[in-house]
């Protein structure tokens, strides 16, 4: 691929940009929808999670993909080849996703990037007129994901998240018996995961695969030398391109704990953690940490922590399968495990037996959801307001084990403070709430 042509100059992205943003006139998006009529998709991403939308998408008759995109030729031609087996037709391949979003005839996206590039790839989509479904986490910084928020407002766009748990019965299930009071008085919430792996090695710098323009895959991110540490799979390790495991994995579990006690905004937020399983691989985000929210809710005060722990394997204490993740609420009257395989409830008095309640996490319904809503134009299940807010307590944990302290979060202003009282605003912090992209790409003001 010609190296020119990996970023555009800063007079053609604007104009590009502009283009965009009269594109939704022009879309089918906007039409009312035929009981037979298809929705065309689009992939920006063709990873290891866009595989498993692809798999929800398998008995879906009024939906096809027609196009795929990846900076990596591999990637793409694989997904093309598995739309062909499945449409009887191949879609068209593309390493630019702008050549994509150009597509009048593309209605929805999947955007399932690296963590760096969603923001980039959601607005401008957006501004294509494109409805988008768009990986967790939401984005990259706190104030990239309100930029998100506010293009989809303003382009009057679809956009659900990746986070199927909020399409899956056993989540509601348990929000429901949660907010019910059953459990009483709820103190403490864990979330946790738990893994043991040996690092990824320490080879050195080289060159890029062949068909791959890596120069765009780093985008807005910082210029490096490639290194296939930093690259497919275990690029969300560097801060660079990701969060670790906080912003990965504890978005999905802190999300659940938002919905169940009614409450979205912590007013503190502190974390600890280190690497174990580096072997000096040069990861700069940890395999271990814990993190401390402090919350207020209806139901009054009460602790969130998240635990990963990256050098040992070892479940948490309870009988529930999977349980090197989940989420534990406790309360005055028993407590509430629940996994990706079920829920349980521990009664308070040992006298009572557990109750089991199993169940599973498609992401099929999910990917229904949003489909359905491209044709409705109500609200998805995992609408982009409510995600930015349990994306961002996890930016905060970062944040705050970046600049070695406590940190105290204005939910109107969206701003960091060095005191409970909110009066000093916390520069340091602050300044980690938006990253400035690597020229030429650049966000709205």
């Amino acid at each position: 691929m010609p190296n020119e042509n990996a970023l555009l100059s800063r007079r053609t992205l604007l104009q590009a940009t502009a283009a965009l943003c009269v594109a939704p006139l022009l879309t089918r998006a906007n039409r009312v929808w035929g009981a037979n009529e298809r929705i065309s998709l689009g992939f920006i991403g063709c990873g290891g999670i866009t595989k498993a939308h692809f798999e929800a998408l398998t008995d879906v008759k009024d939906a096809e993909v027609i196009a795929a995109c990846d900076i990596d030729d591999k990637r793409a031609g694989e997904m093309a080849e598995k739309c062909t087996t499945r449409y009887g037709r191949r879609p068209d391949v593309y390493s630019d996703f702008r050549k994509l979003l150009e597509r009048k005839d593309i209605d929805a996206v999947f955007v399932a990037s690296p963590d760096h590039w969603h923001g980039l790839h959601l607005i401008l989509s957006c501004e294509a007129g494109k409805d988008v479904y768009v990986e967790k986490p939401l984005s990259f910084t706190v104030g990239e994901g309100r930029a998100m928020v506010k293009a989809a407002a303003k382009h009057k766009r679809v956009v659900q998240v990746g986070t199927q748990q909020r399409s899956n019965q056993i989540y509601h299930d348990t929000i429901d018996f949660i907010r019910s009071g059953k459990l009483g008085r709820i103190s403490e919430v864990q979330t946790w995961n738990v893994y043991n792996n040996a690092g990824m090695g320490n080879p050195p710098d080289g060159d890029p695969p062949a068909g791959v323009d890596y120069d765009f895959w780093l985008g807005a991110a910082p210029k490096r030398p490639f290194n296939p540490k930093r690259f497919h799979g275990s690029w969300r390790y560097f801060r660079d391109y990701g969060g670790g495991y906080v912003t990965d994995w504890n978005t999905h579990h802190q999300d659940i704990v938002h919905l169940a006690m009614d409450t979205w905004s912590p007013k503190s937020v502190s974390m600890e953690g280190f690497v174990v399983n580096s072997g000096n691989d040069g990861r700069d985000m940890p395999d271990t940490a814990k993190v401390l929210f402090n919350y207020d809710a209806p139901q009054g005060e009460f602790l969130s922590t998240y635990t990963v722990r990256g050098a040992n394997a070892r479940p948490a204490d309870f009988d529930r399968k999977h349980a090197d993740h989940g989420i534990a609420f406790f309360g005055k009257n028993g407590s509430l495990v629940i996994t990706r395989s079920g829920w349980t409830v521990y009664p308070e008095s040992s006298k009572e037996a557990p109750v089991n309640h199993d169940g599973d996490t498609s992401m099929k319904p999910h990917v229904r959801n949003f489909l359905d809503c491209i044709r409705s134009r109500e609200k998805t299940t995992s609408d982009i307001e409510s995600m930015h807010k349990s994306t961002l307590v996890n930016h905060i944990a970062n944040i705050s084990w970046r600049v070695g302290r406590k940190v105290y979060w204005n939910e109107k202003t969206e701003t960091l403070f060095a005191d409970a009282a909110l009066k000093q605003a916390d520069k340091d912090a602050n300044k980690l709430l938006f990253r400035e992209p690597r020229k030429p790409w650049k966000f709205p003001a």
